[in-house]
């Protein structure tokens, strides 16, 4: 019934790699939504305040690459350590295979840290514009108050550290 087993299996590959694509793109949005939906209410308990504008520019700032540099280093790192591995250590030919696996590392550990930079270069220049356009340039009369509070405690603890010596 299949004529072609390789097409068979190109053809899985391709479906699979698209819904897991679809899964952690989903995923992804699902945590961070949820995430930030925490820290906001976190903040509320603390008596700042947040509102949907602050939550969205959060998540905007923390689109980074941090966990997939971290996890191309772990997976380099790894290869490496089973290359290194001589082949009368191994069976019928692993040796050979992890030594091109070490280089497929290698090129995808520069393609993570390049999306990585580019996410920095994208996200720190487009910085600016999103806040003037979600008006969160100007601090608010609640977020003026928090902070001359703030500097009125930090004096107020200086003086008593003085007053102690």
């Amino acid at each position: 019934m299949i004529n072609d087993t390789e097409l068979m299996h190109h053809f899985w590959e391709i479906t699979e790699f698209l819904l897991n694509t679809l899964l952690f793109t989903i995923g992804g949005t699902v945590w961070g939504d949820v995430s930030i939906r925490r820290i906001c209410q976190m903040i509320s308990r603390i008596g700042i305040g947040t509102n949907w504008k602050e939550a969205a520019f959060q998540g905007w700032g923390g689109l980074r690459g941090a966990v997939g540099i971290a996890l191309a280093l772990s997976l380099n790192a790894e290869t490496e350590h089973f290359s290194s591995i001589t082949a009368d250590e191994l069976e019928d030919g692993v040796a050979v295979s992890s030594l091109k696996h070490t280089n497929d590392t290698a090129k995808l550990f520069g393609m993570v840290g390049g999306i990585a930079l580019l996410t920095l270069v994208i996200n720190g220049t487009l910085s600016a514009p999103i806040l003037q356009k979600l008006g969160l340039v100007t601090p608010s009369e609640t977020r003026k108050k928090f902070i001359e509070n703030y500097h009125q405690r930090k004096i107020f603890r200086a003086l008593l550290a003085d007053a102690e010596d």
